[in-house]
Formats: structure tokens, sequence, C-alpha cells
């Protein structure tokens, strides 16, 4: 819902999976549905992204990773190198993301959580919503996660 912001602001377009496109599209609506209005135009997507693709900006290249679950085009971006995964509504601290909205599953989104206990442990997770935390902090504490 913030991506006419940061059009404006910066001139970014949106960066989506190819299964969240349609979603996109309908932004607006679905907004409706929860009450909810979208200010601003919504900006044309600029790039649609696979699973293990690279998006790369100045000094950065991330890998896009699937993780269906949240909606069926949900997307982690991970870098090796900084040790840093944004992770949207995927995972948050102790918690994960919603899946009760149109294209969510709890049973894919647990199993997309699997892919977390391939990384470090001290890699740096930034989520869509609320405070960082750490992939080896989850591990040890968030109910969704184990090993």
């Amino acid at each position: 819902m913030g991506c006419g912001f940061v059009y404006d602001a910066y001139g970014l377009q949106p960066i989506l999976h190819e299964r969240d496109a349609e979603t996109y599209k309908n932004a607006g609506k679905l907004a409706m549905e929860f009450g909810m209005t979208i200010e601003g135009n919504m900006p044309a997507i600029g790039r649609l992204v696979n699973d293990d693709e690279e998006v790369t900006f100045g000094n950065h290249t991330f890998k896009v990773i699937h993780t269906p679950g949240h909606s069926k085009g949900s997307v982690v971006y991970y870098s090796a190198e900084e040790a840093l995964t944004f992770t949207g509504d995927t995972l948050f601290l102790g918690s994960i993301g919603r899946t009760d909205l149109p294209g969510g599953s709890m049973f894919q989104i647990i199993q997309s959580l699997r892919m977390f206990t391939q990384l470090p442990d001290n890699t740096k997770v930034l989520p869509g919503h609320g405070p960082e935390t750490q992939v080896g902090y989850e591990l040890a504490h968030n109910p969704y996660l184990d090993r």
C-alpha cells in the first residue's frame, strides 16, 4: 500500500514475484474489502522475479527466494555476503505473516519457513513490519520454526 509513496519519493517501481502480479493489480479492490483505501496511484510493476533470480542495486546483490504462504508470490531477499535477509510478511520477530488473505496458505508458509534452517544463525532478519531479529534467535524462539 506504500508503493505510490515510494515511487513518488524515490522513483522506484515495485519488484515482485510473478505469482503476485494479479494481486498487485487488484490491490485497490482488495483494500476496499478490508475497509481500507490506497491513496495515490499505484505505479506500474517494475520487474517480475522468480525463485533463485538475483536483484542488484548499488553494490548490493540479493537472491530471490520464493516463500509462498502469506501470498502466492511471497518472497524473501537474501544476501549471503551481507548476512542479511528482507523477509516481508513471511517471518517476523517471534511470529509469521498471516495466511488468511486471498492466496494465503498456512501449509505453504510452514513449508517455506524451512529454508531459514539453511541460513547462518547470524543472518539479520528485516521483516516487513516490526523489529529486526536474527535467524538463530528465531530458530530458537519462534514457535513456527525448528531445526
